[in-house]
């Protein structure tokens, strides 16, 4: 070989034709780079591309004589935001698995309340005069990771007394649903249906379990509601107050929430299940109770 003969280039080079090749360098540079405009996009949203496509395309357009690479690498990158409404639909998929496990530790922990107590927390405690304390989510603290918080209160005492409002806005993270962004701090949208015969009374008196003669699989206890309390806060859904959807499709306005076509609702048998919001009025008021003797179909699952 002679001196002054040149090496083969390492680099990406134009061909005969006036086509384009890709080195195993390049390729490893492409490959990093549409990888972290995917992950932003994940994280960030499609926003992102806003900002992060026209960077990546000056980034390559700096490159001495990379000009026709810049280029193509910039409609590459312009393809990529047709995969988002998969990867959309996947975290929403996954939100909504989140919530459900939410559910279902709030629902674990009230049977771990019966099993110690003998029958489930009441929907609220009162005081000698009868005014409403605290909320059947205090209670179950000690059977969830909340114990450190239950151990601090003065159950004595409304929860909005200075003494136990510091925690207000310290909810724990499975009072929380991951797909309600509208959610402050303080607030939880799980909350529980009261009613003579539901699961909460009226009147604060606790439930057995042997009393829900319908069947705890058929028995709705919580709901993740299209409405937004403290979480210490004595406040749920009055069961008298339930309507049928405004819109005339039969079913509850209840039946709504961040989760497209439904929301996410506990069971008494610890199972937490997707209820479509064209679920029947009817249906939904006889999943409600606990001794209505209702028969009802397993046709409402999704």
């Amino acid at each position: 070989m002679l001196e002054n003969e040149p090496t083969a280039k390492i680099e990406s080079e134009v061909n005969d034709s006036g086509g384009f090749q890709f080195s195993t360098r390049w390729l490893m540079k492409l490959t990093v780079a549409a990888s972290v405009l995917f992950a932003a996009a994940v994280n960030f949203g499609p926003v992102s591309l806003v900002v992060i496509l026209p960077i990546a395309f000056i980034g390559f357009l700096v490159q001495k004589k990379q000009y026709d690479f810049a280029i193509s690498t910039f409609v590459l990158f312009m393809m990529a935001p047709c995969l988002l409404p998969f990867d959309l639909g996947s975290r929403t998929s996954t939100r909504r698995s989140m919530c459900s496990n939410n559910l279902r530790q709030l629902e674990i922990a009230l049977l771990n309340y019966e099993s110690a107590h003998g029958h489930l927390p009441p929907a609220f405690t009162t005081d000698a005069a009868g005014n409403k304390l605290h909320s059947w989510r205090v209670l179950i603290l000690p059977f969830m990771e909340g114990n450190a918080i239950y151990k601090q209160l003065d159950l004595t005492k409304p929860w909005n007394h200075p003494v136990n409002a510091k925690f207000a806005n310290q909810a724990p993270d499975c009072f929380r649903c991951p797909s309600n962004k509208k959610l402050k701090p303080d607030q939880t949208s799980y909350l529980a249906v009261v009613g003579a015969n539901t699961y909460w009374r009226f009147d604060g008196t606790p439930v057995k379990l042997s009393e829900v003669t319908d069947g705890t699989s058929n028995t709705i206890s919580l709901i993740d509601a299209p409405i937004a309390v403290n979480w210490m806060e004595p406040v749920d859904i009055n069961f008298n107050g339930i309507t049928k959807n405004k819109a005339g499709s039969g079913s509850s306005d209840l039946i709504s929430s961040p989760h497209t076509g439904g929301t996410n609702m506990a069971f008494g048998d610890g199972s937490v299940r997707f209820i479509p919001s064209d679920l029947t009025y009817e249906t939904f008021i006889g999943l409600l109770t606990i001794n209505g003797g209702e028969v009802i179909k397993d046709d409402f699952m999704p």
